[in-house]
């Protein structure tokens, strides 16, 4: 583990999730992906952890990867927090792979509350992420 200072990123993200007020505090970086940083943030209401994804990944070439929010948003107007959609993209493979950023959801399947977002944009994805790489290859 590294001591270090956030990224003001991170706390700019924590001030409009109105989990952080206008004071800086302090944070170690607890790992370091190829494409991700995991943050501990020590909040006045306790720690916290961070993921921030990497718009530019880690690696010896100039690969960058589109980022998106994950997780959860607090609505800004009721303060009520909202789930929100994403995709994994797994890097590495000789053929594109993505899907959903989260479980199988079994204890909800069938209820009528489950939402289809993460599952059509990792849909969406695939032929985006395809027409890139095909653009490269191109001489």
């Amino acid at each position: 583990m590294t001591s270090e200072i956030p990224p003001a990123e991170i706390f700019d993200s924590l001030r409009r999730m109105h989990l952080l007020g206008a004071e800086n505090t302090t944070g170690e970086r607890l790992t370091v992906g190829v494409s991700f940083d995991i943050w501990r943030i020590d909040l006045p209401s306790g720690p916290i952890c961070v993921k921030r994804a990497l718009a530019k990944l880690r690696v010896a070439a100039d690969w960058r990867a589109p980022v998106k929010l994950l997780g959860f948003n607090i609505d800004p107007v009721t303060g009520v927090w909202q789930a929100l959609s994403g995709v994994n993209i797994t890097l590495g493979l000789p053929v594109i792979r993505t899907s959903v950023d989260h479980g199988t959801a079994f204890d909800i399947a069938g209820t009528g509350v489950a939402n289809e977002d993460s599952p059509i944009e990792a849909i969406d994805y695939a032929p985006r992420l395809a027409a890139r790489k095909k653009a490269r290859a191109a001489p």
